[in-house]
């Protein structure tokens, strides 16, 4: 019993409908993963607080179930606060190898605004499902591998190789199967459950773990994440993940300043519009991928027309999740195009959940207290947010002549940028440095280079010198000279802080 996971049509009573019948019927387990299914499917679109009521009048008719993961990830979409507290008792000990039950702890995670451990539950699970001892999937979690998509987009006709959504460098047999590195998807999915795994959930949770280490800023998990997510979701026929997960690899690569890859991206995401499908979150997320590149080329005013269609909360499919999502980016486009008051009355209507409504207000009000307490309110695992708030406190101070603050928080902001590859905004934090008097030769202060950057991002997720050289066809005694330099760039002494330094998570153990 599985909810379509397309944008869902009617977001109040009528999506717990499924649930509620089975309750009545006295089938609480099959209840319980319709209510998980749709908990997941909000994580994409759907207006949250029109379903909340009804989603806790099912959860209060399952008496004896508020241990189970799937009541979690559903209750934290009811009452976000009460899960918040049961999450963190539940995760103290994680089960890491039951990806049944870490997988909807990980989409409560997510509902309840905690993404930094969210992505630590999808990176266990995605683990523990490709291992070769992969115990078989639950109902909900693997709502078949050969899963269709609702309003039409089937595996059959809504994502083709011709539409560029491809397995990993997949090109199509003579027999009409998608093929990778030369073998038929069907083999693929075959090979893959011989081996244990379990390819449609896998892709599932790759695609959502691509999404939260993209907003974490952790852009190489993210690429690596959606990648994977796309091809396990055209082996086993899902072409709305495939979709999604092809979106969010449009976004990291707009973010990273690839623009032609985003822009390829995002037309095969149009390319299935275009023919009449609903490609939901995939579409948006697809509009905010080429919003990144106008950002990044500074064409304020063409970013703002694509951002702002997520804004509108009078069309059709409006979600104001995804809109809180992107708050950061479209402030930025308002402000810079001169678009104040639009960005004002969408601040207004703003929930204060969003992360990002705290920076947006200060790109609003243009005051540095406003940018200080955005600052103080981000917290240290969403280094991207944070370098951008640094970004906009030092050029505020620059323009009122405080140099000497000024360049402390560009050149925090400009480190943060170069590190996390975000190269456009690193560019203007340079710019600005060298507005405020810093020499040009003297304004990337800790910047890797490109190799130093690859070797601290492998220490950092606990290789040994030994296993980075084989990586990189380098001796050991040569990665040990580069994270000699590397270390004072960044102004640290060992391996174990150069996780937080440049964004990236150990892998838990």
């Amino acid at each position: 019993m599985t909810i379509e996971l397309t944008r869902l049509r009617e977001p109040s009573a009528a999506a717990c409908l499924p649930a509620a019948r089975l309750i009545a019927a006295g089938q609480p387990g099959a209840a319980l993963d319709a209510l998980a299914e749709l908990a997941l499917a909000l994580l994409f679109d759907g207006d949250r607080p029109a379903v909340r009521g009804p989603l806790l009048e099912c959860l209060l008719r399952l008496p004896g179930s508020g241990g189970d993961p799937r009541y979690l990830a559903a209750l934290a979409v009811a009452t976000p606060d009460d899960a918040r507290h049961l999450l963190a008792a539940v995760v103290a000990e994680p089960p890491r190898h039951d990806p049944d039950a870490c997988w909807p702890l990980a989409v409560a995670a997510l509902h309840v605004g905690e993404p930094a451990r969210a992505a630590d539950l999808l990176a266990a699970t995605a683990r523990t499902l490709a291992a070769p001892d992969a115990a078989p999937a639950s109902d909900w979690a693997l709502a078949s591998d050969a899963a269709r998509a609702s309003d039409g987009l089937r595996a059959s006709d809504g994502v083709r190789d011709s539409d560029g959504v491809r397995d990993s460098d997949g090109s199509r047999d003579s027999d009409g199967s998608r093929a990778s590195d030369g073998v038929r998807a069907s083999d693929g999915v075959r090979a893959l459950a011989s081996e244990g795994a379990r390819p449609g959930l896998l892709a599932r949770v790759e695609t959502v773990h691509a999404h939260v280490t993209m907003t974490l800023g952790d852009w190489d998990a993210a690429g690596r994440a959606a990648e994977e997510g796309m091809r396990l979701a055209g082996l086993t026929g899902q072409p709305v993940w495939q979709l999604r997960a092809t979106a969010i690899r449009a976004t990291v690569r707009a973010l990273r300043g690839d623009v032609p890859g985003a822009l390829t991206d995002c037309d095969v995401v149009d390319r299935v519009a275009a023919r009449g499908h609903d490609v939901g979150a995939a579409g948006a997320q697809s509009r905010v991928a080429r919003a990144v590149t106008e950002l990044g080329r500074g064409s304020w005013a063409i970013a703002y027309a694509l951002l702002s269609t997520l804004f509108d909360d009078t069309a059709e499919g409006y979600d104001p999740g995804t809109a809180a999502r992107w708050l950061d980016l479209f402030a930025e486009a308002a402000v810079h195009s001169g678009n104040h008051a639009p960005l004002a009355a969408v601040v207004h209507r703003m929930r204060d959940e969003s992360l990002n409504l705290a920076y947006a207000r200060a790109l609003l009000a243009d005051d540095a207290d406003c940018f200080k307490l955005a600052l103080a309110a981000t917290p240290g695992h969403h280094p991207w947010l944070r370098a951008r708030i640094e970004l906009g406190l030092g050029s505020w101070l620059r323009r009122r002549r405080r140099i000497a603050e000024a360049r402390v928080h560009l050149a925090a902001a400009q480190r943060s940028l170069a590190l996390a590859g975000a190269t456009a905004w690193a560019r203007r934090a340079a710019a600005e440095l060298r507005a405020a008097g810093v020499p040009a030769g003297e304004s990337e202060p800790g910047v890797l280079s490109p190799q130093e950057l690859r070797i601290a991002r492998l220490a950092a997720q606990g290789l040994s010198n030994r296993e980075i050289g084989l990586r990189l066809m380098l001796s050991p005694r040569t990665v040990a000279s580069h994270l000699y330099r590397i270390f004072p760039k960044l102004e640290i002494t060992s391996r174990t802080q150069l996780a937080p330094r440049i964004a990236v998570r150990p892998a838990p153990g």
